[in-house]
């Protein structure tokens, strides 16, 4: 199964002009264009439908959450039914026990997959009513398993590490504000790809698993971009010298190693079909990332009496 996707999302301030059935009807043409220039998955952001009422009211959460499905989110699965495309739909959701900031995970087949509620709130969004974060779904592509984390979200570690645990390998980000430097961190520290949408036109970016900036929107507000999550990055202690040459000459071409010294780390990537990244980790006794910072500090911690001897 081929690891490369080409990921989109859209960054646009269009909701302070337009009123909420004009933004859905070019939200729904995003989505078709998105589909036409061959992305798998489109990203849109913070609360992307309510923005006009929640704008235009300066504030309002609450009243202007709805159900879903519903008036706004309905069509939106529809029109990724009918492009094939998942979407990451944010809304505020009314549900039973409240009022959520959540973003829904809708499927090439328009039906809901999961939901990533917001965990941390600002003083507006708790002060209005809205609930803090109960839904923390991950989505299961057919490409790999991706997250998301919501705006204020990007000031709070345990939100991250959360991710990272579970798995994803590309976090969603749809904000109000950019996080540009918070996002570099989260990168850097638990190596997965982050896409933002964002509620500023042209400042979406990807953003690769180091921090570094690999896309920006265009003047559109529309980003695409191809990714390989069939890559990992790793400390180069224990493991570029002792494996990097037998790896490169039994696999050649079919993979390929990026030093970041400044880093002192190194990225594998597999380019041939029928290689799978983790299995040639595990092949040549490649520790991951995290697990040597994990045996690091158990280290510390016996050295310092506190731990198993």
């Amino acid at each position: 199964m081929s690891r490369c996707v080409t990921v989109s999302s859209y960054s646009s301030n269009a909701y302070a002009e337009l009123g909420q059935e004009e933004l859905l009807a070019r939200s729904i043409q995003v989505i078709r264009e998105a589909a036409a220039r061959g992305a798998e998955l489109l990203a849109f952001p913070e609360a992307w439908c309510q923005l006009p009422l929640i704008h235009r009211n300066r504030g309002g959460y609450c009243a202007s959450a709805e159900a879903a499905p519903g008036a706004h989110s309905l069509p939106i699965m529809e029109a990724c039914a009918a492009c094939r495309l998942p979407v990451l739909w944010p809304m505020l959701e009314r549900r039973e026990e409240g009022v959520f900031n959540t973003a829904l995970f809708i499927g090439a087949d328009g039906k809901l997959l999961a939901r990533r509620d917001k965990l941390y709130l600002t003083d507006k969004e708790a002060n209005d009513g809205v609930r803090h974060g109960r839904l923390l779904e991950t989505a299961d592509l057919k490409f790999g398993r991706v997250g998301s984390a919501i705006c204020f979200d990007a000031n709070f570690r345990d939100a991250w590490s959360r991710l990272k645990t579970e798995g994803a390998e590309l976090v969603l980000f749809p904000s109000m504000f950019q996080a540009t430097r918070h996002l570099a961190a989260r990168s850097l520290e638990f190596g997965y790809y982050i896409l933002t949408a964002l509620t500023r036109p042209g400042a979406g970016q990807l953003i690769g698993q180091c921090g570094e900036v690999l896309a920006q929107a265009d003047a559109e507000g529309l980003l695409v971009a191809r990714i390989n999550l069939n890559r990992r990055v790793i400390h180069m202690d224990n493991n570029f010298e002792r494996a990097a040459g037998a790896l490169a000459a039994k696999y050649g071409d079919a993979v390929r190693m990026e030093r970041m010294d400044s880093e002192s780390r190194f990225a594998l990537e597999v380019v041939a079909e029928g290689l799978n990244v983790d299995d040639l980790m595990r092949e040549f006794a490649m520790e991951p990332l995290d697990a040597y910072y994990r045996r690091m500090e158990t280290a510390r911690a016996r050295a310092a009496g506190h731990g198993p001897s």
